[in-house]
């Protein structure tokens, strides 16, 4: 049974104010289609999922994740993501900053950015509310040609690297470029939200050799889900001894990868559980099961792929 992991960690400073976004923001595991990785538990990395969703909760927020993809293989995938956020109450805004890094194959190849992202927050009306968001960043892409092993260059008796390999270094091991995406969310109540996300607009060429065209396609997101508060009583989904059960719904497509992941939460706190399905349209791909605490705007969790394709 393939599977992975990542531990996630969030801390929240609570203000008076409306929340209309969910914020179970649990472990969360990622898995790449495309470009880019994709959260199974994407509510734990607000800021990655949709940079709309900075403000959701009025208050300030941090946020820390851990990704480690088949961590009983010596050249595995591990992903570190950290993002922080402010919002600004005199001018119904919230800045925030967000970083990830990527480390394919033992970390020979590597992915990082560095984002700054600005949303306004605003209050259409007593009940419905709506955050517009643009997202600026730095990225970059490098290799360590020397970590990688090439077919033409494997004796069948003597191994690794006993031929000089017929294969082209490239022009350059590293490479930095802009990135820019954009971001909306619709809540009403506590009830229900949605957003929409496009990320990497222009669409940046991020090739290491010259006459390589290679470019990070667009990637379109869209989310959707609710809140039912079970408890019967007019709490928020964090007052003690409240029963929530949240379902959401996530599709994304990025150049001809698609995948679609629906599931719910339901949050008894301290205690919060989920499961979840994802495909890519045509084919399953896996089931993921997630258990958290949340305690004193202090939340941490463990969540776990169970793969269903071949």
């Amino acid at each position: 049974m393939n599977g992975f992991f990542e531990a996630n960690i969030i801390l929240m400073k609570n203000i008076k104010g409306h929340l209309f976004i969910i914020v179970l923001f649990v472990l969360s595991t990622i898995e790449s289609f495309g470009q880019d990785p994709i959260f199974s538990q994407y509510y734990a990395n607000p800021l990655y999922l949709n940079p709309a969703l900075a403000g959701s909760t009025l208050s300030p927020r941090a946020i820390v994740n851990y990704r480690n993809q088949w961590p009983s293989l010596a050249a595995n995938f591990v992903t570190y993501n950290v993002s922080y956020e402010h919002y600004v109450n005199d001018i119904n805004s919230t800045f925030a900053l967000l970083a990830n890094n990527d480390r394919t194959a033992g970390g020979a190849f590597n992915a990082t950015s560095i984002s700054l992202i600005y949303t306004y927050n605003l209050q259409a009306s007593r009940d419905l509310f709506v955050n517009l968001s643009v997202q600026g960043s730095v990225s970059n892409r490098s290799l360590h040609w020397e970590d990688l092993y090439f077919e033409d260059a494997i004796h069948p008796v003597y191994g690794l690297n006993y031929y000089s390999s017929s294969e082209i270094p490239p022009d350059k091991t590293s490479i930095w470029f802009p990135d820019f995406s954009f971001g909306a969310v619709v809540g009403y109540k506590d009830l229900l939200y949605g957003g929409i996300a496009i990320h990497h607009l222009a669409q940046p060429k991020d090739g290491l050799y010259n006459r390589d065209d290679s470019k990070v396609y667009r990637k379109y997101t869209a989310h959707l889900g609710a809140n039912f508060n079970l408890s019967g009583k007019q709490s928020s989904w964090n007052s003690k001894r409240s029963s929530i059960l949240s379902p959401a719904l996530l599709y994304q497509q990025q150049l001809n990868f698609k995948t679609l992941s629906a599931g719910l939460y339901y949050t008894y706190n301290p205690i919060m559980v989920g499961a979840w399905y994802r495909c890519n349209i045509a084919n399953p791909d896996a089931v993921v099961l997630m258990v958290g605490l949340n305690f004193n705007g202090f939340q941490v969790g463990y969540s776990y792929d169970i793969t269903l394709s071949k």
